[in-house]
């Protein structure tokens, strides 16, 4: 059975692999802000736009960052 270099860091399980099965040459940092629960996994935010290129929508109305002019 094959193993795998893995370690709990941060909340999270990371899992090292290699194509030429070299161990690890770094590890993920340890934060002070998610072990002591100052931060927190709070979910994901995705956007999917599904058009062809040449029929896109304008991002920034889309973001919700539209700025409009007024000419007076």
């Amino acid at each position: 059975m094959k193993s795998y270099t893995s370690m709990e860091i941060n909340g999270w399980v990371y899992l090292w692999f290699h194509a030429e099965g070299a161990e690890p040459t770094w590890t993920p940092m340890e934060l002070e802000e998610i072990t002591s629960g100052e931060w927190w996994y709070k979910g994901r935010t995705e956007h999917y736009i599904n058009s062809h290129i040449e029929v896109r929508p304008d991002f920034s109305i889309v973001m919700g960052t539209y700025k409009t002019t007024a000419i007076v």
